[in-house]
C-alpha cells in the first residue's frame, strides 16, 4: 500500500520518475527532471514498491518568482487529491519565501488554478511538426553555433529581454544539444539566440529570444535544420508572425497554454522579444 506522506525528492529520482510524465504523453526526459531537482525542489508521494505515483516541482524563474511544474499523478491513483495536496504544498513554499508562484496552465487545468487565486497574463500555444521543412531564411543578421564561452553574454541579453535569471537552465540546454544552440548577432551585438533539447516524444524547440520576428525566424529555422524528425515548439500567441511561418514549415497548433501566476512579477508578462518558451517545465 502506498504511503500518502510527501517526500523530498532528489536527483537520484529522475529515471524513476520519467515514469510519470512517459504515461500522460509529456515530453521530459531524465535530464529535465535531473535539472529541475537539481536546481528547484519537488515533493513525491510513492508506491509500497518504491515507485513515483505522484509528484510537483519548482524551479527558480525570475528574482522574484518560482516555477511550478510536473504536477502529475499516475492514473491509478488519481481523484484521491494527490495533486492538489502536493500542488498546494509547493504554492506555500514558494509563498512562505515571499516570492510569486507562476505556471503554464493546461486548457482542462486554467479553471483549477483560477480557483486558487493564479491570474491569467497571456495565451501560448504548442505547435508540432512530424517533418518541418525548414526555409532558408535571408536577412541582415548573422547566425553562428553558441558556445559555452557565450553563455554569460546570453544568459544577461535573456535577462534583460524576460527578466528571467536562468543561466544555469541556458548553460544546460546548450550542452545538451550544441549543434542546435545558435547565437544572432548584428552590429556587433546580440540580437537573439535559440537553444533546444531531446525529448522522449521529440525534438524541443526553445527558448527563442530575439530582437524581431525575422531574426526569430532564422534562429528557429537553424535549430531545427540541426536535428530532423518530429519537432515541438511553444509559441506566445501574440507572435502571430512567427507562428505563421512555423505553419508555412508544417507546423499545426497541438494544444494550447495559458501563463499565469498568484502575486505579482511584472516580468513574467514579458513577451516582447519572447519567442518561443523552454518549455512549460521551466518557464
Amino acid at each position: 500500500m502506498a504511503s500518502t506522506e510527501p517526500q523530498a525528492l532528489s536527483p537520484a529520482d529522475a529515471a524513476a520518475l520519467t515514469g510519470l510524465s512517459i504515461e500522460v504523453g509529456w515530453n521530459q526526459t531524465a535530464d529535465d527532471w535531473r535539472v529541475i531537482l537539481e536546481r528547484g525542489a519537488g515533493e513525491g508521494i510513492f508506491a509500497a514498491d518504491g515507485r513515483p505515483i505522484a509528484s510537483a516541482c519548482e524551479v527558480p524563474l525570475t528574482p522574484r518568482s518560482r516555477w511550478v511544474c510536473m504536477v502529475l499523478v499516475t492514473t491509478a491513483a488519481r481523484r484521491q487529491g494527490l495533486a492538489s495536496r502536493l500542488m498546494g504544498r509547493r504554492i506555500a513554499a514558494i509563498e512562505a519565501a515571499g516570492q510569486v508562484p507562476g505556471l503554464d496552465a493546461t486548457e482542462l487545468g486554467r479553471p483549477v488554478y483560477e480557483r486558487l487565486g493564479f491570474r491569467p497574463l497571456f495565451a501560448l500555444s504548442r505547435l508540432g511538426a512530424e517533418q518541418p521543412h525548414w526555409p532558408m531564411l535571408p536577412g541582415d543578421v548573422a547566425l553562428r553555433p553558441l558556445t559555452a564561452e557565450d553563455v554569460p553574454a546570453v544568459a544577461a541579453y535573456d535577462a534583460d529581454a524576460t527578466g528571467c535569471d536562468r543561466a544555469f537552465l541556458l548553460a544546460h540546454l546548450r550542452a545538451r544539444r550544441p549543434e542546435a544552440a545558435w547565437l544572432a548577432e548584428r552590429g556587433g551585438r546580440i540580437a537573439g539566440f535559440v537553444l533546444s533539447r531531446d525529448g522522449v516524444r521529440g525534438f524541443g524547440i526553445g527558448p527563442v529570444v530575439a530582437d524581431d520576428d525575422a531574426t526569430a525566424a532564422a534562429l528557429a529555422a537553424a535549430a531545427g535544420r540541426a536535428t530532423p524528425g518530429p519537432t515541438i515548439i511553444d509559441v506566445p500567441d501574440a507572435k502571430a508572425a512567427f507562428a505563421a511561418g512555423l505553419t508555412a514549415a508544417g507546423f499545426a497548433r497541438l494544444r494550447g497554454f495559458t501563463r499565469m501566476v498568484k502575486g505579482a512579477d511584472p516580468a513574467l508578462g514579458r513577451t516582447e522579444r519572447l519567442y518561443a518558451l523552454a518549455g512549460p517545465e521551466f518557464g
